[in-house]
């Protein structure tokens, strides 16, 4: 059960942090539909900065403020969109890993086996667009792994994943 990431490689700074002994199963990044509303608030700006530009064109101090700021609201989503494409979710046969951070890079990791519970949570949101939001409760202290939201093609991850937890052993 090897699945590569979503273009078929796997990304430079996933293949840093795996173990010799450990394979990566599952390599992915959250569903686009987390850009949704940086990108709306972005053309939402784009449209009150016109309106405002048109009401107060004799002012043209506060009609550079307020392309300004709906700059900033370009920034925002620029940002938001390397974030996006940079972060990884990880699982291996061993650990299921969290890796973020643009200009700081951190791992967040559980070991497979401190998993106890697994649950699946869907928005209509999610149904429509198809993600979802898996909620991992392990046996220690890995708040930052509990969330993961915006998973794509949520329930085949989440097979994926309970495969791994609770592997099928023949009992002979």
């Amino acid at each position: 059960m090897r699945v590569r990431a979503d273009d078929g490689r796997v990304p430079a700074a996933v293949s840093n942090i795996l173990l010799p002994h450990e394979h990566e199963v599952l390599i992915l990044r959250h569903h686009p539909a987390l850009l949704l509303m940086p990108l709306a608030i972005t053309i939402g700006g784009l449209f009150a900065a016109g309106v405002v530009t048109g009401m107060l064109q004799a002012v043209p101090v506060a009609v550079t403020l307020v392309w300004l700021l709906w700059f900033g609201t370009v920034g925002y989503l620029l940002l938001r969109t390397l974030d996006w494409s940079i972060n990884r979710l990880l699982v291996t046969d061993k650990r299921i890993m969290y890796l973020s951070g643009v200009i700081t890079r951190r791992v967040v990791m559980s070991p497979l086996k401190k998993v106890t519970d697994l649950n699946l949570s869907r928005s209509w949101l999610g149904e429509l667009l198809g993600y979802g939001t898996i909620l991992l409760e392990t046996s220690g202290q890995f708040e930052e792994l509990r969330n993961v939201p915006y998973v794509p093609q949520p329930e085949r991850v989440f097979i994926d994943i309970s495969a791994l937890i609770f592997p099928d052993r023949d009992e002979d």
